[in-house]
């Protein structure tokens, strides 16, 4: 039950990060379905280190490391 759910979910990031390549004319660090994988598990990861620590692992914090992770996944043209 678990599976189809995470697996509809990686595969919408994936898309999106192959929508905003084409889109941009650039392509990705990686290829769109492991490049969806990474986001997820950083979404998951990040949720659940601010569940554990709201104070250190804030609102600004969880943008810096998506800010960070999305900067090497997409060239700077699919940045802007």
């Amino acid at each position: 039950m678990l599976a189809p759910l995470r697996r509809a979910q990686r595969d919408t990031a994936a898309r999106s990060v192959a929508e905003v390549t084409e889109r941009t004319g650039t392509g990705a660090a990686v290829p769109p379905e492991l490049a969806g994988l990474i986001l997820h598990c950083l979404t998951n990861g990040l949720v659940n280190e601010h569940l554990a620590d709201p104070e250190n692992v804030t609102a600004d914090v969880i943008r810096q490391a998506f800010t960070a992770v999305l900067t090497a996944l997409l060239p700077p043209a699919a940045n802007s």
